[in-house]
């Protein structure tokens, strides 16, 4: 994640794809992220992943404010700004 990190460093701006047929299409998610490496998000995060799998590290929590979301399945409404 050391190149992620780099990035989000000077450029914040995330843009995701979500597809899955759970939600029946498919959706870009695009916001601004925050990074933490310590506090009380930060420290929920890393008890709940090491009960999962201690062997992870988790030294990054990215939190994701949410701007925009995009219908991104072929279709008529393809590209349509959803929120």
């Amino acid at each position: 994640m050391k190149k992620t990190l780099e990035n989000l460093a000077s450029n914040p701006k995330i843009a995701l794809y979500v597809w899955g047929p759970e939600i029946k299409g498919c959706f870009q998610v695009k916001g601004h992220v925050t990074v933490k490496t310590s506090g009380k998000e930060f420290e929920e995060m890393k008890a709940k992943l090491n009960k999962k799998n201690p062997a992870l590290p988790a030294r990054s929590l990215l939190i994701v404010k949410i701007t925009d979301v995009f219908e991104c399945k072929p279709g008529a409404t393809a590209g349509a700004k959803l929120i």
